[in-house]
Formats: structure tokens, C-alpha cells, sequence
């Protein structure tokens, strides 16, 4: 991949940790991820499975909603997220929080929030329920819904 790589006009890399070592490319750069519209995660999809995702996910429309739609890294913060959601829980206790976004299995510091989170004693966990609809399945109708979006 090196010889295809230095034989680019640029080389873009999303963090450091990435960087081949001795690569000599032109013109090399760091630029941190923005978000690809044309992705499949980013997809328009039907209402009826919005909805159904929703359904299934247990979250009560009715019920105050916190939100945070991200993937969960270390930038994004999601154990901070659950910090607010105590301190929020203690005024109003009927809010639910909801987590909605994916591991990059190409970011090493994925696996790190993930460890972290699973370090906690389970008394002081978050439960989390791991679904399998698209992601802007979820998210698009709890933007209707949500109080608070992180």
C-alpha cells in the first residue's frame, strides 16, 4: 500500500495514530472526520421504520428524553453524557437517556470508551441495549421527541 500511497498528490489521515511510519508521501495531512451524507448510515429511510425502531428500542415518547447521536469515542464523550443524565435524573425523574451511534472498529480509541464504560461497578452503570436498526432509523424521530440533545 506504501508505493500506491507515496504516489498520491495528498495522503489524509484522521489522527495521528494512523500515520504509516517512513511514509514520504507529497502533501500529508490530519483532518478529523465531518459527516459523509452520502454514507448508508445516513440514509433517508421510511417513517413506518423509524417508528418501529423507536418501538423497539423501549424508549416512552411520552416519558422526557435526553439524547446524544454520535459514535462512541473518547471526542464525542459519551460517559460524560451519562454524568449529565445522573445529575439531570435527580430533578426529573421520569427523563431517559439515549445513546445512539456505533464502535468504528477503525478508531483504537473506540475500544477505550468501551473498556472504560465496562470498568464501572454495575451498580453505577447504564444499562445498554444494543439494537440493530440504522442508525438515522433512530435518530430522526427522536429529534421529534427529545428535551435535551447533546
Amino acid at each position: 500500500m506504501r508505493s500506491y500511497l507515496e504516489e498520491c498528490d495528498a495522503v489524509v489521515f484522521m489522527m495521528a495514530d494512523f500515520l504509516l511510519p517512513g511514509l514520504s508521501a507529497k502533501n500529508m495531512a490530519i483532518i478529523v472526520p465531518a459527516i459523509d451524507s452520502l454514507a448508508t448510515k445516513n440514509m433517508e429511510l421510511p417513517e413506518d421504520l423509524c417508528r418501529r425502531a423507536i418501538a423497539d428500542s423501549g424508549v416512552d415518547p411520552t416519558r422526557p428524553l435526553l439524547a446524544q447521536v454520535s459514535r462512541f469515542d473518547p471526542w464525542k464523550d459519551p460517559l460524560g453524557v451519562m454524568r449529565a443524565y445522573r445529575l439531570i435524573k435527580e430533578e426529573i425523574p421520569a427523563v431517559q437517556l439515549v445513546l445512539i451511534g456505533a464502535m468504528a472498529g477503525d478508531d483504537p480509541k473506540d475500544e477505550k470508551s468501551w473498556i472504560a464504560w465496562k470498568s464501572k461497578p454495575q451498580t453505577t452503570r447504564i444499562s445498554l441495549s444494543s439494537q440493530t436498526w440504522p442508525v438515522s432509523a433512530v435518530w430522526r424521530p427522536t429529534y421529534s421527541n427529545v428535551g435535551l440533545m447533546l
